[in-house]
C-alpha cells in the first residue's frame, strides 16, 4: 500500500511541471527567467525517490538581447617608460637588480618568454622607479654589508635602503646588491663598466667595433665574437678591438664571449648573444680568356685566401698609424662593388667579390689610402702583383693587380704616398685596381671607410 502511495506521489510530481507549462496564462518576465534558470543543486535521492527540482520555463518568442563586445582591457602607455638597451654580458636578472624590480615583472613588461635570451642592442622597457645611478655587486662567501659599503665607499645605511634590507647580515650568497654610484649605471659583472658593440645590428661586410670599459685597471682582456678572435688594445679610457663579418657570414644570432683579469688578480667573464644581418648584393657573370681558366680552380683560391690570412695574423701590432676617413686610392668611379656574388665561365667557379674595382689605364699611380707599414709587396696566383699596408689594430688595405711596385716590406709611408702603379697582373679582365680592406682578418667593404673614421 505504502509502494502504490508513492508511485501516485511520483506521478503526480511528474505532472505537476508540465500543466504548468500548458495552462500558463503567459510567458513569464525576463527578470523572472533570469531567477530562475541560476543553478540549482543536485537532485537528493532519498529511499530511492529522486526529488525533481523546479523546472525551467523558457521563452521562446522573445528575441534573445543584444551582447555589447568585451570592454578591451586599457592599454598601457608605455611612451614615457624608461629604457635601458642590453649590452653584452647583460642578464635578465643582472638588469632587474640594477633597476629594483623583479625579473618577472620585467619579463612581463616586455612580453619575454625566454629570459635567457637578450640580444645585444635589445632595448626593455622598465617599470617607472629610482633613477638614481647603480652598479652591481655579487655577495660572494665572506662578505658583509659593513665590508661592501667600505669597498665602494658608500655610507652603510645608504647601501641598505637602496637594496630594500631588513637588517644588515641579511645577505645570501649569489644575492646582487645595488651600488649607488656617481658614475654611469652598469649591470656588468666585476671588473667591467661597460661594453658597447658598433654598429648595434652589424650586416654582411661590416667592421666591428667593440669598446670595454673597466672599473679596475687590467693586465689582460680577451674575447670572441661568431668564433673569432677579439684582440684589445687600450685607447685612452677604453679596450678597443676591431673585427668584421664576412660577406658570405650566414645570418644569425651569435655568441660573444669577454674575459678579463685585473692588476689585483681578480677573473671576471661575460657572455652575450649578437644578431648578425644579411648585406645587399648583386650578383655578376664573368668569362675570362681560357689561358686564365686554372685560375677558377677552388684550391689556388683557397690557398690564397690562406695566405693573406697568414699576413694579417702574424703582422699585428697595437700602435694606430691612420687617421680619420681613408683616401680613395687612385681617382675615378667605382664599377664593381664588394660582396658582389659571381659566377666565373658559366659556373666553373661561384664565389663573392672581395673589395671593389676602379678602372684605369697602366701605369696610373696609386696612393696609400692611410698612414701605415708596408708588410707585403709580392705576387699571387689571382691578385696578381700585390702591396699590402698594415695601419695598426689589426686594420689593413690591399692594393692588387699592380704592373709595378714603388714600396717594399717595412717602408712606412703616409696617406696619399706612391706605393704602385696599375696594372693587369693575376686574374684580371684589363687594367684596373682592385682595392681590399680587412680587419681583425675578415675582408670587409671598403666603401663606407672612405666615408666615416674607424673609431
Amino acid at each position: 500500500m505504502i509502494s502504490i502511495q508513492r508511485r501516485r506521489l511520483h506521478i503526480f510530481f511528474i505532472c505537476a511541471p508540465l500543466l504548468l507549462c500548458l495552462f500558463a496564462s503567459a510567458p513569464a518576465p525576463r527578470q523572472a527567467v533570469a531567477q530562475e534558470t541560476t543553478p540549482t543543486e543536485t537532485p537528493a535521492n532519498v529511499d530511492g525517490v529522486v526529488e525533481i527540482p523546479t523546472p525551467v520555463i523558457e521563452v521562446i518568442a522573445t528575441a534573445a538581447p543584444e551582447e555589447s563586445p568585451p570592454t578591451p582591457a586599457p592599454a598601457v602607455d608605455t611612451s614615457d617608460a624608461p629604457v635601458h638597451v642590453v649590452q653584452i654580458g647583460e642578464t635578465l636578472e643582472t638588469i632587474a637588480a640594477l633597476h629594483g624590480t623583479d625579473v618577472r615583472v620585467l619579463a612581463k613588461l616586455n612580453r619575454l618568454t625566454r629570459s635567457d635570451l637578450l640580444l645585444t642592442g635589445q632595448k626593455l622597457l622598465l617599470p617607472q622607479g629610482d633613477s638614481e645611478p647603480m652598479r652591481l655587486h655579487r655577495v660572494e662567501v665572506g662578505d658583509t654589508l659593513t665590508g661592501i659599503a667600505a669597498q665602494y665607499g658608500v655610507v652603510l645605511s645608504k647601501l641598505q635602503r637602496a637594496n630594500t634590507l631588513a637588517c644588515a647580515d641579511c645577505l645570501v650568497i649569489g644575492q646582487w646588491l645595488r651600488i649607488p654610484t656617481v658614475g654611469p649605471s652598469s649591470a656588468l659583472p666585476e671588473p667591467f663598466a661597460s661594453v658597447h658593440i658598433s654598429p648595434p645590428l652589424p650586416t654582411q661586410g661590416d667592421v666591428i667595433v667593440v669598446s670595454v670599459t673597466t672599473h679596475s685597471a687590467l693586465q689582460s682582456l680577451v674575447g670572441t665574437l661568431a668564433g673569432r678572435p677579439l684582440t684589445f688594445v687600450q685607447k685612452g679610457d677604453a679596450y678597443l678591438a676591431l673585427t668584421g663579418v664576412d660577406a658570405l657570414q650566414n645570418p644569425g644570432v651569435y655568441t660573444v664571449t669577454m674575459r678579463a683579469i685585473t692588476n689585483d688578480g681578480l677573473p671576471g667573464t661575460i657572455r652575450g648573444r649578437l644578431q648578425i644581418g644579411a648585406g645587399a648584393y648583386g650578383y655578376e657573370n664573368l668569362t675570362i680568356s681560357a689561358k686564365l681558366e686554372p685560375l677558377l680552380a677552388i684550391d689556388i683560391n683557397e690557398e690564397e685566401r690562406a695566405a693573406l690570412d697568414g699576413i694579417f695574423m702574424r703582422n699585428f701590432t697595437g700602435a694606430q698609424y691612420w687617421n680619420g676617413t681613408l683616401q680613395q686610392p687612385i681617382p675615378g668611379k667605382i664599377i664593381s662593388y664588394y660582396g658582389t656574388r659571381r659566377t666565373f665561365n658559366g659556373g666553373m667557379l661561384k664565389t663573392y667579390h672581395s673589395g671593389i674595382d676602379m678602372p684605369a689605364r697602366q701605369g696610373v699611380a696609386i696612393s696609400a689610402a692611410a698612414a701605415g707599414k708596408v708588410v707585403a709587396a709580392q705576387n699571387f696566383p689571382i691578385r696578381g702583383n700585390v702591396v699590402i699596408i698594415d695601419h695598426g689594430r689589426s686594420f689593413f688595405t690591399v692594393y692588387c693587380h699592380l704592373s709595378k711596385f714603388a714600396v717594399q716590406p717595412g717602408d712606412f709611408v703616409d696617406a696619399g704616398d706612391v706605393i704602385g702603379f696599375t696594372g693587369a697582373t693575376g686574374r684580371v679582365l684589363g687594367p684596373h685596381l682592385h682595392f681590399e680592406t680587412a680587419v681583425g682578418g675578415v675582408t670587409i667593404d671598403p666603401l663606407p671607410l672612405l666615408e666615416a673614421e674607424i673609431p
